[in-house]
């Protein structure tokens, strides 16, 4: 078995979805992220609703926003 790729890691991949808009590619490395048991923090969340505006989806912006207050991170004033 390879290395896990830690939550910073992670980070910069979702935050380079984030600048290009590919919510898709952003929730699959989410995913992979939990399923691999590394925690999100409110960064990782933040890059997630990012790639979520930038791609148009504000409605789903607001759900990925809903979640990170759900597990009570907070976000830095952007998300």
């Amino acid at each position: 078995a390879g290395l896990t790729p830690g939550e910073k890691s992670y980070n910069k991949v979702l935050a380079a979805c984030g600048r290009k808009g590919n919510l898709k590619e952003a929730q699959r490395f989410f995913s992979e992220m939990e399923e691999r048991g590394v925690s999100p923090t409110a960064k990782t969340y933040t890059a997630v609703i990012h790639a979520c505006t930038r791609a148009g989806k504000l409605e789903v912006a607001t759900e990925w926003a809903k979640q990170m207050e759900h597990r009570g991170l907070e976000g830095d004033g952007v998300s």
